[in-house]
């Protein structure tokens, strides 16, 4: 899978050809691509209208110092799934 995107960070097109999913992101990695913000990405996530981490982060941690990370094959589905959907903020 390939993602494109532009100057502003918002993907312009994301297709099959590649993108391994051992290439991993960190939510801030994920908002910024997506253009929303983190509060977003996590009600989204913890709604299940987005996909659950590859990697949970440290279990060991409280949950405010996990850093979990998703796969760039998950977003790049996510996405190509929702259509982009959601609402940006102009600016």
């Amino acid at each position: 899978m390939v993602v494109r995107v532009d100057g502003a960070g918002s993907i312009v097109s994301a297709g099959a050809s590649g993108v391994s999913d051992r290439v991993l992101l960190s939510s801030a990695q994920v908002c910024a691509l997506l253009g929303i913000g983190a509060s977003t990405w996590r009600t989204y996530v913890m709604r299940g209208y987005a996909p659950a981490p590859v990697d949970p982060g440290n279990l060991d941690h409280p949950p405010a110092q996990r850093r979990p990370r998703w796969s760039m094959a998950q977003v790049v589905t996510y996405v190509e799934g929702k259509k982009r959907r959601w609402h940006r903020r102009p600016g």
